[in-house]
């Protein structure tokens, strides 16, 4: 008897599992082989016992993933990892320029989603009323342990900077203006491969990139799912 352990909640999911499926579907158009690395990927399921699985069982539960993928994640500001609670960055305005310079680097693609989770959370150091404090941020090098995050935090996460992404970027070229000839800023931004005015282009692209991209960036099926299965065949 096959049993298949199906994710019935984004936070089921991790965010280095969608990385996973997103880049070994990239291209592919066949249906089957997409089903397959669905449950590969989602439900650990060994490929060899792909083929003795029924038919409708495997329509259900790719059905089932892409009803999950499909639901509207909330922002959390805080979860646990390995142990670790961590916070979101507690005011996005206040963000160094160390933090900035590397969230224009990253990108957007999905496979870089754990560095961006690595600027946006991190350690909890305390907490007095509704305020906290987090860890200073530290550079991505130990970036590859969001990847085991849930999904359902990071992706509440991508759609919370990303619509509030384009005032912050336009008050952002506002500052940067404001200290164009900041010598510290400067060399802050030469060191990290960028000039002052490739910079503030970069930033000018990004702005109207996110004001195109104010809706939610997985479009799947819609059913429902309330509790975990498990399919036995």
């Amino acid at each position: 008897m096959i049993k298949v352990i199906v994710p019935t909640e984004l936070n089921d999911i991790t965010l280095g599992q969608l990385q996973k499926y997103q880049k070994l579907t990239e291209g592919v158009e066949d249906q089957d082989i997409l089903r397959q690395t669905m449950l590969s990927v989602f439900c650990d399921l060994d490929i060899k016992h792909y083929d003795k699985l029924h038919a409708q069982h495997v329509k259900e539960i790719c059905l089932g993933i892409e009803s999950i993928l499909n639901g509207k994640p909330r922002h959390e500001r805080f979860f646990t990892l390995e142990g670790v609670k961590m916070a979101f960055i507690p005011n996005l305005d206040e963000i160094t320029m160390g933090e900035y310079v590397d969230l224009e680097n990253i990108g957007h693609e999905v496979d870089n989603w754990h560095k961006l989770m690595c600027i946006l959370y991190r350690p909890l150091l305390k907490t007095f009323g509704n305020r906290y404090d987090i860890e200073n941020y530290k550079g991505y090098d130990n970036a590859s342990q969001y990847k085991q995050m849930p999904l359902g935090v990071a992706l509440g996460a991508v759609v919370f900077f990303w619509n509030l992404g384009s005032d912050l970027l336009l008050d952002t070229l506002k500052s940067l203006k404001q200290v164009e000839k900041d010598e510290v800023l400067k060399e802050h931004l030469l060191k990290n491969g960028l000039g002052l005015a490739h910079f503030t282009d970069s930033l000018k692209e990004i702005s109207v990139e996110l004001n195109r991209s104010q809706v939610y960036p997985y479009t799947l099926a819609s059913i429902g799912l309330h509790m975990k299965q498990t399919y036995s065949n």
